[in-house]
């Protein structure tokens, strides 16, 4: 009997299940003490739960199981032998009765992702029983019929050009927004660009699609780079193009029309994402396509038609109520609540009724309604209340009402009125959609009439359309813009008509004379050939303003071997929507690659938009816009819980998919990315951080550190849920160590503002700095930062510089990354704009977002990250964001998780291992405790992945030693619970050690002040040689004890206390950001254990002992030399004026030193030279000059000149310097003069000027000795 393995989501289990549909092995259901569960902030509910269950609360709380079948394609799936327990009353309480079937619901579907198939099934482990008592299933049998293996799927829906029509030739784009049959004059073609002289009229073509979005479905077919119209050249039978001679052509607008049989009624759609219609003019090559006359076909006529179908609509787009989804609403009833809308209409057959439907909103507490009133008639519409006091319910109901009225002739009035039931009460109208039957004449220059009453669908007939007599009259059917028609009219005296088939409804635009008004040139197109492109790993569309940055980023993953696309939106619209901004160009342009590949290997895998986005599509909305590279909306703008923005609909590529409709199967098949960037220096500062993070000089340690910040609303919850991710992290990625900033382990202070916890701050903010390779936040949060304490605000993370050590970000928290609001700048993008630091992506939140399956989203993010390739080499950003969003499909919660970021950056993991092989030379399993001031010598080795040394691995390794592992009680400060964790905080050890052919070793002292019960310590270890690095760990040492051979120490640590460099003296100037620089010698070692008892390095400010800074963490020992080492501290905002600053170190057998030094903060806006100096003074041969000066690490330009007692210049020496530190020794001067001729001896004045680049300039004179 031939087996397949497949992975249980539940339990982890792995089950062995038969190809022939056999009984597989019992899946229990682990359930577990309810959650809770709601917005974050407002974790208010409960639901019941089970290990590893999924929800969707929009639909409702009732957990759901999630079976995954990689290359299977199941059928008829059923649940057998299934063990159910009745639901107590509490849980029953949990449960939506109404939301249950008296089955247990089991949907299976089949999924493509990347061309392989699978199935997902879907089980619903609740039902309502047949004694009417909720049961759900503890345990379970899944049986199906002989399952499919599944082959790789190959698109077929779409076909596409190999070259673009744009790829050669000179092409002219111009702009229409209303349907009229339009002139083109030679002035016209002139201002457009064309050389008119040169211009053979026989070869003018015009191209495009005429109005409306392309289909949302993958399966629906679309037109595919341009489509030529035809069209009429009058005047091109000589060849010239004369002064007389002009081209019609059927422009339409963005507005589509289609037929509701069950209403019997015509509603339009305007286009969501545009309201202008392109085509495209080229007029070389070949004859273009021109309209022709349609030839009488001598059939009889089985009708006169001298009536049509005539609509009209009112839609005004100048509202989206929640900055959100692609619904845009018009007038406003609040104050108003009485407003009249006119419409046009002409020759209205009075004898028949007219319909009218509207569409209104209202945001009312209770039900409201409006009353529309036409022609003394009146019909009234009812809304529906919703809660108005809480943002996650129904910002606003919906209503829609379909009326027959007995029209008037001429304009028709509406008179809206809205009932406004309470004073907050508000409503606006949507649109109004207007059908009425008109007599068949001319209104105006231009009508378009279509006459459904005379189709006779399925049969060859044909019908007359007769006008009264009407000069200069032309019709053509424009039912297919690439096969227009020109109607054969006929004049009996009386009438006009013409023939035509009437077997299906045909759109018809009549004219008497061309229209030259509402059509505007856009000039010349540039050639392009996005169809002609090869296939690709990663494609950028950028906008054309970025499109230098993006190059960069190109070459950056080219230089990786990976090929690279780069395109822009507009290129795209061009040749994919006729110009026009389509969302759905911009996915099929994506799927053209992805149907074009033979297997999942050749399918594109990232996918980059360079350009910030906006839910303002259009420019005519009063909203303003930033749409540079557009992203997807939800149809829903009126549920903040379910509406969202989100690129992810870019990477549904398969014929099954793209209506992505909630709930959805559809899975993504690319990896898609943003940087939300509005300029090029935004998004070359992004592209300089990328470059950064793949440098050398960010090989450092901090990519072993993962920070979980937890926040201290809705009980210990959000607390829980950080620890419970952390421990994921301590199980799959234990080479990594993980910090936790816990609010509640923190006090909490009282403010004017608010509770405050600035500590928090304090840690968060030194830790970015240090760098980390995630910093996972859970918890409340907005737009411009973290918790109702404000831990993280805009303040913070713009003043970040931790441009060597970049996190990612992953923010379980509401709206953090809201990137589409054109009026705002969110936390999150300013964490990736930041130029000089903040972070390197960021999978993070857009809107309201749901607790619990943040966290189940959250945890599938650590179940994958740490996995390497096969290669060994870690995963991609964009790799591991594509899994969890696929895992996570089912929940429409996580459609409100985006990737800022570059998906295709590799992540910072290491790829090598690092292994410890003896303590004081003895094999690590026999290794004896590590007692207190006990010295120790820790030998190990780099190796790849599968254990081989690598010998040809020179460089460093950093070791870090940890103490056992804490537990810790959080405070309660707000009354929530105390939470209890544990943590491994307590460094004994930090240094650096010389790696030779793989091998290494390094020594210290244990610190007296380690917890002197037993137990297990840490050894983490992080490697790198300037080209790759690696990282390991090993938890086999015992710690605990004291020495028994104790040395005597009463000698603290040697102090040698700088800021900036270490040429900086007593009393000498700094900007105010110095960075502190203590060097610490002792022959035992320096204390980091920071064991709370007052063995800290600290720093002291001005004296102030109440706000001294903890400096443990900063210490780092010198390399193969544990007895000495540096502290590096950053101080920031210091205010301008003299400070002193005491710090007090401790050894490890706790001797301790004080040193102090005095300073004097300068602002770094005006340069400034203190103690300017030359040494040696007096000199004969060669004298150096010395300064401090406030502008660390600026280009400034110098001027050094000497003078005689006289005032005689005798030298000058210009000079550009830069200093690391404030002070500067660049200039030297050998006693000569600009000729080269020795001067005499004497004494003589100079002046040194400086430049900074910021053009403030500073002066000072000094006196010099020649001997």
């Amino acid at each position: 009997m031939i087996m397949v393995k497949i992975k249980l989501t539940l339990c982890f289990l792995f089950l062995t299940l038969s190809l022939l549909g056999q009984d597989v092995e019992r899946i229990v259901i682990d359930w577990r003490t309810p959650i809770q569960y709601g917005l974050e902030g407002q974790l208010n509910k409960k639901a019941l739960n089970f290990e590893s269950a999924q929800y969707d609360f929009t639909v409702s709380n009732h957990p759901f199981l999630i079976q995954e079948f990689p290359n299977l394609i199941l059928s008829n799936v059923v649940l057998e032998d299934v063990v159910t327990e009745v639901l107590s009353a509490t849980e029953a309480e949990l449960i939506d009765r109404s939301a249950l079937s008296t089955e247990f619901e089991v949907e299976a579907n089949t999924i493509t992702v990347k061309k392989a198939q699978g199935t997902v099934v879907k089980i619903m482990p609740l039902r309502i029983s047949s004694t009417g008592q909720i049961e759900r299933a503890n345990s379970f049998k899944l049986n199906y019929s002989s399952p499919e293996k599944a082959r790789i799927y190959r698109s077929k829906s779409l076909n596409f050009a190999s070259a673009s029509k744009l790829a050669s030739g000179n092409w002219y784009k111009i702009a229409v927004t209303e349907e009229k049959v339009f002139k083109l004059s030679r002035r016209f073609l002139l201002n457009l660009g064309l050389d008119m002289d040169n211009v053979d009229p026989r070869k003018i073509k015009i191209y495009g699609y005429g109005g409306g979005m392309l289909p949302e479905s993958n399966a629906m077919p679309r037109p595919d780079d341009l489509l030529e119209n035809p069209i009429i050249v009058v005047g091109e039978q000589d060849g010239s193009f004369d002064a007389n001679d002009y081209v019609l052509f059927y422009g339409d607008d963005q507005v589509e029309w289609s037929y509701d049989s069950t209403s019997q009624f015509f509603r339009h759609s305007l286009n969501r994402f545009s309201d202008t219609t392109f085509y495209f003019i080229n007029a070389e090559g070949a004859n273009g396509k021109r309209i022709t006359k349609r030839q009488l076909s001598g059939n009889p006529s089985i009708a006169t038609v001298t009536e049509f179908d005539n609509y009209m609509y009112h839609e005004l787009e100048t509202t989206n109520l929640l900055k959100s989804g692609s619904l845009w609403i018009g007038e406003l009833f609040d104050n108003n609540t009485n407003q009249t809308i006119g419409l046009n209409a002409a020759n209205t057959v009075l004898s028949e009724n007219a319909k009218v439907e509207m569409s209104v909103l209202a945001r009312s507490g209770v039900i409201s309604k409006f009353t529309l009133s036409v022609n003394g008639q009146s019909f009234e519409t009812e809304v529906g209340s919703t809660n108005l006091t809480r943002y996650e319910f129904r910002f606003a109901q919906v209503s829609r009402g379909l009326f027959e009225f007995t029209p008037n002739q001429g304009a028709l009035s509406f008179n809206i009125n809205y009932n406004k039931p309470q004073v907050v009460s508000k409503g606006w109208l949507n649109y109004l959609t207007v059908n009425l039957r008109s007599r068949l004449m001319m209104s105006s220059n231009q009508i378009s009439f279509r006459d459904l009453r005379s189709v006779r669908s399925g049969v060859n007939a044909e019908a007359v359309f007769q006008f009264p007599n009407t000069v200069n009259l032309e019709v053509w059917d424009i039912s297919d813009i690439e096969n227009i028609e020109a109607m054969n009219i006929q004049n009996n005296g009386a009438s006009y008509s013409f023939q035509n088939d009437v077997s299906q409804l045909r759109e018809y635009i009549a004219f008497t004379a061309p229209d030259s008004v509402g059509i505007y040139p856009k000039g010349q197109v540039l050639n392009q050939n996005l169809h002609g492109l090869p296939q690709a790993d990663m494609l950028i569309i950028s906008h054309e303003n970025f499109i230098s940055a993006a190059d960069r980023l190109a070459n950056i993953h080219r230089s990786e071997g990976m090929s690279v696309n780069v395109v822009t939106a507009k290129q795209i619209f061009n040749e994919f929507s006729s110009g026009s901004q389509d969302l759905i160009a911009m996915r099929t342009f994506i799927k053209m690659f992805y149907d074009r590949a033979t297997n999942s290997g050749t399918t594109p895998k990232y996918v980059l938009m360079m350009g910030d986005a906006s839910y303002v599509f259009k420019s005519n909305s009063t909203s303003g816009g930033t749409n540079y590279v557009p992203s997807f909306q939800s149809s829903n703008s009126v549920d903040p819980v379910n509406s969202h923005v989100s690129d992810d609909y870019f990477g549904l590529l398969d014929d099954s998919e793209g209506l992505w409709r909630v709930p959805s199967t559809d899975r993504m098949d690319v990896a898609i990315g943003r940087f939300p960037v509005q300029t090029l220096q935004e998004a070359n500062g992004i592209v300089d951080k990328i470059e950064a993070y793949y440098s050398s000089s960010s090989l450092r340690d901090w990519r072993n550190q993962i920070v979980f910040v937890g926040d201290d609303e809705d009980g210990v919850v959000h607390m829980s849920q950080a620890n419970d991710l952390s421990k994921l992290v301590d199980q799959k990625g234990k080479d990594f160590n993980t910090q936790k900033i816990f609010l509640d382990a923190y006090q909490q202070q009282a403010t004017a503002s608010g509770a405050r916890y600035p500590q928090v701050t304090e840690d968060l903010v030194q830790t970015v700095e240090d760098g980390a390779l995630f910093v996972n936040y859970t918890g409340h949060g907005g737009e411009t930062g973290w918790t109702a304490e404000r831990v993280l605000g805009i303040y913070e993370i713009t003043n970040w510089r931790n441009r060597q050590n970049l996190p990612v970000f992953i923010t379980a928290t509401c709206e953090f990354s809201r990137f589409d609001d054109p009026l705002r700048t969110s936390g999150g993008e300013l964490l990736l704009l930041n130029p000089n630091g903040g972070s390197i992506g960021l999978m993070t939140t857009t809107r309201l977002v749901f607790s619990s399956p943040n966290y189940l989203l959250n945890r599938s993010f650590y179940d994958k990250v740490f996995e390497p390739l096969p290669n060994g080499e870690p995963m991609r950003l964009g790799d591991i964001f594509l899994d969890v969003k696929n895992f996570n499909a089912y929940s429409t919660n996580s459609r409100n998780f985006s990737l800022l970021g570059d998906p295709a950056i590799r992540l910072a993991i290491p790829k090598e291992n690092v292994v410890t092989t003896a303590i004081n030379g003895v094999p690590l399993a026999q290794a004896d405790t590590l007692n207190a001031l006990s010295q120790v010598t820790i030998s190990g080795m780099v190796t790849d992945i599968n254990g081989n040394k690598l010998t040809n691995f020179n460089g460093v390794v950093y070791p870090t030693v940890f103490d056992k592992v804490e537990v810790k009680n959080t405070l309660n400060n707000d009354g929530g619970g105390v939470f209890t964790f544990e943590t491994r905080e307590r460094r004994i050890f930090k240094g650096k050690a010389t790696v030779v052919n793989g091998d290494f070793a390094f020594t210290f002292v244990v610190p007296k002040d380690i917890s002197y019960s037993y137990g297990s310590g840490k050894v983490s270890y992080y490697a790198e040689n300037q080209i790759t690095d690696a990282n390991g760990y090993t938890e086999s040492i015992v710690i605990g004890g004291s020495n028994p051979n104790l040395v005597q120490d009463e000698q603290g640590p040697q102090m040698e206390l700088f800021l900036n460099d270490e040429n900086f003296v007593y009393g000498g100037v700094t900007d105010e950001n110095p960075r502190l620089l203590l060097n610490l010698k002792d022959d035992q070692g320096i204390n980091t254990v920071g064991s709370g008892i007052g063995h800290d390095i600290v720093a002291t400010l001005d004296g102030n002992s109440e706000n001294s800074f903890i400096l443990n963490d900063f210490y780092e020992a010198a390399i193969d030399d544990h007895t000495q080492g540096v502290v590096s501290f950053p101080f920031t905002d210091l205010s301008p004026g003299k400070h002193s600053l005491k710090v007090k170190a401790w050894d490890v057998a706790n001797n301790s030193s004080e040193k102090t030094i005095e300073f004097t903060v300068v602002k770094d806006q005006e340069v400034r030279i203190e103690n300017l100096v030359n040494y040696p003074n007096p000199f004969t041969t060669n004298t150096e000059f010395i300064f401090q000066h406030n502008q660390a690490g600026v280009v400034m330009d110098v001027k050094l000149e000497v003078f005689t007692i006289s005032g005689k210049l005798v030298k000058s020496i210009d000079q550009m310097i830069v200093s690391e530190g404030f002070v500067s020794k660049d200039i030297r001067w050998d006693g000569r003069d600009d000729f080269g001729d020795k001067i005499g001896k004497g004494v003589y004045m100079y002046k040194l000027k400086i430049r900074s680049a910021n053009g403030s300039t500073s002066e000072k004179i000094e006196k010099l000795v020649i001997l």
